[in-house]
């Protein structure tokens, strides 16, 4: 037989366990390792083997170099993201003081 609120609670706490874990301090360490070092695997494969500079007969853009801006980018704005946050919480404290 069939129980509409058992599946939804056991998915519900599936879905939560998961969510605790990829919010984790360490996981979200080890993603961020992972990810910075594919970074930098990805930024040297680029600048050893496909770096050619653009000329007047070939103007194209390679997709490692499309991923790498991508990439760079994402970091830039998260940078800012940290940064924003902050700033808000200085003046936060400055005006409980």
């Amino acid at each position: 037989m069939w129980q509409p609120n058992y599946c939804s609670k056991e998915c519900l706490t599936y879905f939560r366990r998961l969510k605790h874990f990829h919010e984790a301090p360490f996981i979200k360490f080890i993603y961020n390792t992972a990810s910075y070092i594919f970074f930098l695997l990805l930024f040297s494969y680029y600048l050893l083997f496909n770096f050619q500079p653009p000329t007047d007969e070939t103007p194209s853009i390679n997709w490692t170099e499309i991923l790498v801006i991508i990439i760079i980018s994402t970091m830039f704005i998260e940078d800012i993201r940290k940064v924003k946050i902050y700033l808000k919480s200085i003046s936060n404290k400055y005006f409980v003081f």
